[in-house]
Formats: C-alpha cells, structure tokens, sequence
C-alpha cells in the first residue's frame, strides 16, 4: 500500500491497530455516499480540481458512526483555517447524505493549526491533533501519533455508552481536546484525567466519584491501553 506521507503511514497503521479491518484509506478517490432512493457518489472534485484523501475509522461496538480523517504534514508551516474548513465540507457532505451512518471529522497536523482554526473546528464540531488550545501548539510525529491513539481507544471506548451528544457541536471537539491536553506537559495532573473522564461521561447522567488518587506521573502518561481500562473501570 502506497502513502502520501510518513503522517499518513503512521496514522493509518494506528487506525488498523485500534480499529482492525474496520479502518480503511483511500486516494484520490471519491467518497461513496448513502442516499434514500439509490446510491450516488460525491466526487469533491471540479474547477479547481480538488483530491482528497481519507482515513476512515469505524467500531465493531457501533458500526453506524464513522470517524473521517485527515492528514496534513507542512514542511514550514501550521495547517490553516483552510484546511479545516476543507474536512468540514466533507464531513457536512457525507453526512447530508448518509442514511444509515453518522460520521464525525478529526484533522491530524503535526505542525499545529494557526488560531484561525479553532472558531471553524469547534462550530463544525472538528475535533483536531494537536489540541490548539494547548501552550505547545507543534509536536513530533510520533507523540502526534500517541496523541492520536488515545483519542481513538478514548472514543472507542466511549461508544459503549449512550454518545448522540457528541454529534452537537462543539462537543466532540471538545472530546478530543479533552483526551489529549495532558501532552503540553511532562506530568498528567489528576485533574486533566477527571476532566476527561467527565467529558466521556458527559450526557450519561450519572454520578463519577473523583478516584484519580493512583495516577500519577509516568504509570499514566503516555500508557493508552492503561487509560482506557481506567476509564472503561469506572464506567
């Protein structure tokens, strides 16, 4: 299988990892959409010529939500409002057509996003890596990678309990910020896994007691499985 880029590899093979052969990529190719009547396809391509390409990240626990990715890697420059505003058509699309499935974006940029993408992120209900709220707003391709594992064994996770509200925006947006504000910092506080753990929980209506008292620096940052087991324990 060939890539666009080593962003693109990685984030495939994380997909297929969590996900198994509910992942898949595709390029330059048009996106299949569901319609009542029959089948149509939505091309995204015209005067000027527009490709795309896309990681999709489905769930054996809910197969009718779809997570649609994007990978954008710049040499020398942050992804642009632009570029949000690009997988936000294509989410919108697809899901304007979609019959049986919901889909929800995520846009991976290594080298962070400018601040002009955060209005469009959270009113598209976007959720974006790294988090731009965060102090260190670039990171290597490899915590990229780990930043973008824990959002999809976080959300994985998540799916096993009542989850429409991450359809509003900007809750899934603020889902994904949620799960990976930590990386700014060396150490994870027990307050950033408590609000991660609300946000999870967010919409379930039931009471989360404050025991992060076994978290703390290394045995929690940084350890995925580790944190989906904590977090699926206390659901």
């Amino acid at each position: 299988m060939k890539f666009k880029n080593e962003l693109e590899r990685n984030t495939f093979e994380i997909a297929r990892r969590v996900c198994g052969d509910e992942a898949s990529i595709a390029h330059n190719q048009a996106l299949q959409i569901e319609v009542a009547l029959a089948p149509e396809v939505a091309s995204f391509i015209g005067p000027p010529k527009k490709e795309i390409e896309v990681i999709t990240a489905g769930f054996l626990q809910s197969p009718g939500v779809k997570l649609l990715i994007s990978c954008k890697q710049y040499r020398n420059s942050k992804a642009e409002p632009a570029d949000v505003q690009e997988w936000a058509a294509v989410v919108s699309t697809m899901n304007k057509y979609s019959q049986t499935t919901e889909f929800l974006g995520l846009v991976l940029s290594p080298g962070g996003f400018t601040s002009g993408c955060e209005p469009w992120a959270s009113s598209y209900n976007l959720g974006i890596i790294p988090p731009l709220k965060a102090k260190k707003l670039d990171f290597s391709l490899e915590t990229s990678g780990q930043i973008f594992e824990r959002v999809l064994v976080a959300f994985g996770k998540r799916l096993n309990f009542p989850h429409e509200i991450l359809h509003e925006a900007p809750q899934f947006y603020e889902f994904v910020y949620h799960m990976t504000e930590q990386f700014e910092r060396k150490g994870c506080e027990c307050k950033t896994i408590w609000r991660a753990v609300q946000t999870a929980r967010e919409g379930l209506g039931v009471f989360v007691p404050r025991a992060c008292a076994d978290f703390h620096g290394q045995n929690h940052y940084g350890n995925h499985d580790h944190d989906a087991r904590y977090l699926c324990h206390l659901f």
